[in-house]
Formats: structure tokens, C-alpha cells, sequence
């Protein structure tokens, strides 16, 4: 297991510096109709650290916000659920 991370991380590392020289590229070459450059930091073309987390497991602040948004998705439909309940039994009463 260390070795296939290690390995991973290893090729994550050889990705990065292609995207470094690709990223260089684009500075020199690419830009947008008003002369600004289309690529401003290397992470618009890949970002290599979520990369790093993802193989070793570390949380990253995306996947934290994530499952902060499932649960609050969660959350609410329990209440919609909840709520439709209430308004059932409110009919059944009610008429």
C-alpha cells in the first residue's frame, strides 16, 4: 500500500512538472482577445495538491464542504418530509 502511494505521488510529481512547462507555454502564447493571459497560475491547469491529498487520504477543505452540504441537504429533506406530514394530518382533520 505505502509503495502504490509513493509510486502515485511519484507520477503526481512528474505531472506536475509538465504542467509547469505547459504552464509557461500558455504565458507566452496564450491570450485572450484583450492580450490577457488565458492560464494565471498553474493550479487553473491542474491542481496537483488536491491530487496529493486524495492518494494519501487527507482531507481537503472541498471534500469537508461537501459532506457539510449533504448533511444540510439531509437536514432538509427531513424537514420537507416533515412538513408534508403535518400538512396531511392538518387535511385529514381539517376536512
Amino acid at each position: 500500500m505505502v509503495r502504490e502511494q509513493a509510486n502515485s505521488l511519484h507520477e503526481v510529481d512528474k505531472q506536475e512538472i509538465l504542467t509547469n512547462f505547459a504552464f509557461v507555454n500558455a504565458l507566452v502564447q496564450g491570450s485572450d482577445k484583450d492580450g490577457k493571459p488565458l492560464v494565471k497560475k498553474p493550479q487553473d491547469i491542474a491542481n496537483y495538491d488536491r491530487m496529493r491529498k486524495q492518494i494519501t487520504g487527507e482531507w481537503g477543505d472541498d471534500v469537508i464542504k461537501v459532506n457539510k452540504y449533504k448533511v444540510l441537504s439531509k437536514k432538509a429533506e427531513k424537514a420537507r418530509e416533515q412538513a408534508i406530514k403535518e400538512l396531511e394530518e392538518r387535511r385529514k382533520t381539517n376536512g
